[in-house]
């Protein structure tokens, strides 16, 4: 048997397997009556996504992006670095965002004097390379500098002043703010 030969016994077969007859012409069909069903909506944002913009500054590659969340009420510099430390959102991470901060617990606290905030360190921070304390501390830097109240940033460990790397490769005891790491922003 040809190949040909084989390919339409096999469309016979199968048509007359489903139990479909043919008819000789169209026919009109009606359609059912009733409502016809609604489309689904939207889902509505979670009731704790709030109002108020909170900046974020992650990274991708070796840049340093701004992210904006929405949160129920102005974070203080504590929250903007608990949330900092919290690592990007699964959107952002889905939109190639990370952090260069290891852990939440490298940061001790965050208290403002004078409009600085004075960051206090843990060791952590030690065990990363050159380049990522840069990225660290420039997230730190510039999610805390977007705060309305702070106008620079410094960091202390025991008490002590420390010098962080900035984007020119320098080391600074600040104040700091975004300015200092401007050739590693970028808004997209």
């Amino acid at each position: 048997m040809s190949r040909s030969c084989r390919t339409a016994l096999l469309v016979a077969v199968i048509l007359s397997g489903c139990g479909v007859t043919p008819e000789d012409s169209a026919r009109q069909v009606e359609p059912p009556g009733g409502t016809p069903p609604a489309w689904p909506s939207q889902p509505s944002p979670p009731d704790d996504a709030g109002t108020v913009p909170e900046r974020l500054y992650l990274i991708r590659g070796d840049e340093i992006v701004p992210v904006v969340r929405h949160v129920s009420s102005e974070p203080s510099p504590g929250d903007l670095l608990d949330d900092l430390l919290a690592g990007p959102a699964d959107s952002e991470r889905r939109a190639g965002l990370t952090s260069a901060l290891l852990g939440d617990d490298i940061i001790i606290g965050v208290d403002v004097v004078d409009n600085n905030a004075v960051v206090e360190l843990a060791a952590g921070l030690d065990d990363t390379s050159r380049n990522d304390q840069v990225l660290a501390f420039g997230q730190i830097v510039c999610t805390l500098d977007a705060h309305p109240l702070i106008t620079g940033v410094s960091f202390t460990g025991d008490g002590q002043a420390v010098a962080v790397p900035v984007a020119d490769g320098s080391l600074s005891t600040g104040p700091l703010a975004a300015a200092d790491y401007t050739a590693m922003l970028t808004d997209r």
